[in-house]
């Protein structure tokens, strides 16, 4: 995992995923606690969320939950259609 450094308390990284695409995490070190928000390159509407302790833990956690709340995303659109 290449990290972006831009600031002592926040860096992004960028990987590749075969559901969506490129996933950007974004990571911000808040008192000592890791928060980190994942998107799809493409869509920025849908955003995975995590608050860990470790960094990598963080960032793990928030494009699991990313997936996740894309999946979802993707099952209710085809429920409408």
């Amino acid at each position: 995992m290449k990290k972006h450094i831009i600031t002592d308390d926040y860096y992004y990284t960028k990987t590749r995923d075969r559901i969506g695409g490129t996933i950007r995490t974004e990571v911000f070190k808040k008192n000592g606690i890791y928060e980190a928000f994942s998107s799809y390159w493409q869509d920025e509407e849908i955003v995975g969320y995590a608050k860990a302790y470790n960094d990598e833990q963080a960032v793990f956690i928030s494009r699991k939950d990313l997936r996740k709340r894309w999946k979802e995303e993707q099952e209710s659109k085809a429920l409408i259609l």
